[in-house]
């Protein structure tokens, strides 16, 4: 799913409400105000944190920095005419990166990474705010367990989940956020476990599982993502469990009995 931007820990408000901006005194009433020259504002709160940032006829214009109360910064971000555009980067209490990224007029453009104790866990790749493009999740040991494609904020395409050892667990392919078309489950030898198709993240027609081998275990038919018919199953050695079959079919049919009794619409076992 689309992940949340981050949070820039600046107050713009605050900060202009103390800085005073000011214009040259000798443009007043004669045409256009020609902007002031930047100046830098320091706020500390009751707990010692300070935010140091440069202003621009009252509007956060330039580097902006956060600290905590020991010294440690908190957070570097970049700002054009009160809002961010440039690179940002926050850091944990052990001065590890957290997130680091860019902003282009106030929306995320470009790579962000996200971090965990300082490693890299999420890289997602922004076009004007949504996320456009691939996005990868890797485990503590740098590891590449998601990949996903994204166009226009939503996923498109091939979507990739990996076990710890870089080994395919599932594939399936999205259009406009949702999954259509085949969706496939591996075994740890790289062995199809699984084949279902998707319509607009609904089963549609065949789910088929496989053993190991290869041979087709089961057999499951979807309409709209609830069964249709009995299941078929399978021995090893590819012949059908008949036995199974029947009496799958037997308990199928008693089910759809009870459901068509239980159906107002439905009389005399024919819905009217």
């Amino acid at each position: 799913m689309p992940l949340k931007p981050p949070k820039i820990e600046i107050d713009p408000g605050k900060v202009m409400e103390s800085s005073g901006a000011s214009t040259d005194p000798s443009t007043e009433g004669v045409g256009e105000a020609v902007p002031s020259a930047p100046e830098t504002v320091v706020e500390t709160d009751t707990e010692g944190r300070q935010q140091v940032s440069t202003l621009r006829d009252g509007q956060l214009d330039g580097d902006s920095v956060s600290s905590a109360a020991d010294g440690r910064v908190m957070q570097k971000a970049r700002f054009a005419a009160g809002q961010p555009n440039g690179p940002f980067i926050s850091y944990d209490e052990e001065g590890r990166p957290l997130q680091e990224g860019f902003f282009q007029d106030g929306r995320l453009h470009g790579d962000m990474t996200i971090y965990e104790e300082g490693r890299p866990r999420t890289r997602i790749h922004y076009s004007e705010g949504l996320q456009d493009g691939e996005t990868v999740q890797y485990d503590e040991f740098g590891t590449l367990t998601i990949r996903e494609r994204y166009r226009g904020g939503k996923r498109e395409g091939l979507s990739e989940i990996f076990d710890r050892q870089g080994r395919q667990l599932v594939q399936a392919r999205y259009q406009a956020g949702k999954l259509n078309g085949e969706r496939l489950e591996f075994y740890p030898g790289g062995q199809v476990r699984e084949r279902a198709t998707y319509l607009d993240n609904r089963l549609e027609g065949r789910l088929v599982r496989y053993f190991e081998s290869g041979a087709v275990m089961e057999i499951d038919f979807y309409r709209k993502d609830k069964p249709v018919g009995p299941r078929r199953e399978f021995n090893a050695d590819g012949s059908e469990k008949k036995d199974s079959l029947w009496i799958r079919f037997w308990r199928w049919r008693v089910s759809r009995r009870k459901q068509n009794l239980e159906d107002p619409n439905v009389v005399g076992g024919v819905r009217g």
